[in-house]
């Protein structure tokens, strides 16, 4: 009897979801119903710095960053135990640049023993991922996200550090090497721009002969770390015919290797061919019932960079802040798109939006039902 009660509690935040998807559908056409969702996130992620070492032409985060704060060990572990007690599934350790933490092991092992049951991701651009590979793997963590942009020397141009490809690509590997059990998940994640984009298949290649998925990001400057860089708009420019091309490139390589790419839905792939073309497709936003986000500064975000923080914890604790009328406003605000706009989240966004595919993305998730 204990064990089904562990597995009913370890799974009871995605079956909430999945009680939510519906509301969030009906929201559509009676705004009531979303009254009834209280804010019940399931994943964080979590600026454990604002350091950064890369120079990336799409960010500007690298800029100024070393007198920035850095969250203490102690903060950090009053803060999983915050986590802890609103039933945060998945903490993403974030930057910034994380693997630039002397401690980076130690705060992933903090995590996992504070917030049992937890899985841990750390989001790194990799330049550091080899010599902190071990630290990781003993650090408990599940899954390491890494930033690479392109084949060798266009990767390099955009995320301004020579090198850094090869770098990227020694640190995969000596994970993996050291990694018998094949304990930690590795994803690679492109920001899809101009300069890149006709490396798609590349990219895809490479993912399958290192045996790691691949994902992708749309490129705005709506969240605060990407304001003001230079020249945007010729990072956005791209031809309609390469893009039609890399769309539908991806929509057959989803089916023909579905252990590389993973949760791209095509209704998320319909959402970036529009994107890509200029439109800004409309969407309802419900990132904030799903998500949190917390700086090195305390600040509580409603799963999205792009508005105002919503508390700190300095003054409140998290709990009291999700539960708060502020809170709740925002989200509808998010919700009606009365935002900056900005494409983060936009694949589980697209999937909600969706009712089948919203169905079809909580049985691929949740553990027993996949079981």
């Amino acid at each position: 009897m204990s064990d089904q009660n562990n597995i009913w509690k370890n799974n009871l935040p995605f079956l909430k979801m999945g009680v939510k998807i519906p509301l969030f559908y009906l929201g559509k056409h009676n705004r009531n119903f979303l009254k009834i969702i209280s804010p019940s996130p399931i994943d964080i992620s979590l600026k454990v710095t604002e350091k950064c070492n890369s120079g990336c032409i799409t960010c500007n985060v690298w800029r100024e960053q070393f007198s920035k704060p850095e969250l203490t060990i102690e903060e950090l572990g009053e803060i999983f135990y915050q986590l802890k007690e609103i039933k945060i599934k998945t903490i993403g350790l974030y930057g910034g640049e994380p693997l630039l933490r002397k401690d980076i092991g130690e705060v992933a092992k903090k995590a996992k023993k504070i917030v049992k049951g937890s899985r841990v991701l750390a989001i790194t651009n990799g330049l550091l991922l080899k010599g902190k590979a071990q630290e990781l793997l003993d650090g408990g963590v599940d899954f390491v996200c890494i930033s690479l942009d392109g084949i060798g020397e266009v990767n390099d141009k955009i995320r301004g550090v020579p090198g850094d490809y090869q770098k990227v690509i020694e640190g995969i590997k000596e994970l993996k090497r050291i990694d018998k059990k094949k304990k930690v998940k590795i994803n690679i994640g492109t920001t899809l721009l101009s300069l890149n984009i006709y490396q798609v298949p590349q990219l895809i290649n490479l993912a399958r002969e290192l045996d790691i998925s691949w994902s992708f990001n749309l490129f705005d400057t709506s969240p605060y770390h990407f304001k003001n860089i230079d020249n945007p708009s010729y990072l956005k420019k791209i031809d309609e015919n390469l893009i039609n091309e890399t769309i539908e490139y991806i929509y057959w390589a989803r089916k023909k290797y579905p252990r590389t790419l993973v949760g791209i839905d095509p209704v998320g792939l319909k959402f970036a061919e529009e994107y890509l073309k200029g439109k800004k497709p409309f969407f309802h936003c419900v990132l904030g019932y799903l998500r949190i986000y917390i700086d090195s500064y305390m600040n509580v975000y409603s799963g999205c960079w792009a508005m105002p923080p919503v508390g700190n914890l300095r003054n409140d604790r998290l709990k009291n802040i999700l539960n708060s009328s502020q809170y709740k406003e925002r989200l509808m605000k998010m919700y009606e798109l009365q935002c900056p706009y900005c494409t983060c989240g936009f694949l589980i966004n697209c999937l909600i939006n969706n009712p089948l595919s919203g169905a079809q993305f909580l049985f691929k998730n949740i553990p027993f039902l996949k079981n």
